[in-house]
């Protein structure tokens, strides 16, 4: 069995904004993106991707794990789509 591997980063509206503007070309903040990479790496670690969440977005605890959930699920459904080609 692999061990999976996500990166977690946290940033403003303001850094937020430009990486939906470059990646999704959409000139707002957005409160979570999800970059895919469904990588193998060494060891047996298989790097499903980034999550990358706006602080400014959310308020508490609760709503910050919210959107790494939702995040975590986009990188696993970027997976399904990976093995069913």
């Amino acid at each position: 069995m692999k061990k999976l591997k996500i990166g977690l980063a946290f940033v403003d509206d303001r850094k937020m904004k430009k990486l939906n503007k470059t990646y999704r070309q959409v000139d707002e903040p957005t409160d979570v993106l999800s970059f895919p990479f469904n990588e193998d790496l060494p060891e047996g670690v298989y790097f499903l991707g980034e999550i990358v969440v706006n602080v400014d977005e959310v308020k508490g605890e609760e709503e910050v794990l919210e959107r790494v959930v939702h995040g975590a699920r986009n990188l696993l459904k970027s997976v399904n789509s990976v093995n069913a080609r």
